[in-house]
């Protein structure tokens, strides 16, 4: 699922004003108050599983994807009344670290961008990863996870031909994310 982290960014651009925001939204496990005191998430390695397709501008996503391709494992690191980090350790990209903000029971991270130029033609894509939503409790999230993909330069045209894009596009997907029991570390 190395496609996901990398193109994730890309839903946020692609997401209207028709994708639901979250504090007292209707987006599985997402809270309907916005006015309560902090749920601060604990510390350790999560698991993220997508939960329901919210929309896919990019035709990136198989149409059936296996329990693999929907999950995803981190580690949320530092957290406090006003925020937290996820970390991702990537085999090809490495390190992955996004910045949370936490209002109450709502947070915001990202965008973590990631800027690749396509070898051998006037193009460089950015995909721009973002993920909100609520502390269910503090061993539980629920949110939208957003990637936004863009391309820059003269022959975008030809990189969306060959990939069968079309720049900008996005995908967005519901989320749940619980603490792991077996901590094995940051």
């Amino acid at each position: 699922m190395r496609w996901f982290w990398i193109l994730a960014p890309l839903a946020l651009t692609a997401c209207s004003e028709d994708t639901p925001q979250f504090g007292g939204t209707s987006a599985p496990g997402a809270s309907d108050t916005t006015d309560s005191d902090p749920i601060i998430p604990e510390e350790g390695d999560w698991t993220l599983w997508s939960t329901e397709a919210i929309s896919d501008t990019c035709g990136l996503r198989p149409d059936e994807p296996s329990d693999e391709e929907l999950t995803e494992h981190f580690y949320l690191g530092d957290p406090i009344e006003t925020g937290f980090e996820i970390r991702k350790l990537d085999l090809e990209l490495g390190w992955i670290e996004v910045q949370c903000v936490l209002d109450g029971i709502g947070f915001d991270c990202g965008p973590w961008d990631y800027v690749y130029e396509v070898p051998a033609v006037d193009a460089i894509l950015t995909t721009s990863w973002t993920v909100r939503g609520d502390v269910v409790n503090p061993t539980e999230l629920g949110g939208i996870n957003g990637t936004s993909v863009a391309c820059a330069g003269e022959d975008c045209e030809l990189v969306a031909d060959l990939y069968e894009l079309e720049f900008p596009c996005g995908f967005s997907d519901y989320f749940a994310a619980t603490r792991d029991l077996e901590d094995t570390g940051g």
